[in-house]
């Protein structure tokens, strides 16, 4: 599953992006990647309830001035997928 977002920055910053999901998810802005990460179904591993929440991952977005396009590409492992995510406000 892929979630595009489009990011309008008055300027450049470095903002913080809260992010929740299951079970894989990679982050790409403007084209790049920046982030990828595993937080599946596990029994032991260490052991993951599939719950999602905005305290698995924060991904600091290098925004540049005017549009920025933001890519969540989400896979299933197992059990079905979730996303969310929580963009810092910037001045």
């Amino acid at each position: 599953m892929l979630a595009k977002l489009t990011l309008t920055s008055t300027s450049v910053a470095r903002v913080p992006f809260h992010l929740g999901y299951s079970d894989e998810v990679t982050v790409f802005l403007n084209g790049a990647p920046l982030s990828t990460a595993d937080d599946s179904y596990s029994f032991d591993r260490p052991r993951r309830e599939g719950l999602i929440g905005l305290d698995q991952a924060t991904v600091y977005l290098p925004l540049r001035a005017g549009e920025n396009e933001l890519v969540l590409a989400v896979t299933d492992v197992f059990g079905g997928w979730g996303l969310m995510g929580q963009l810092d406000r910037h001045r």
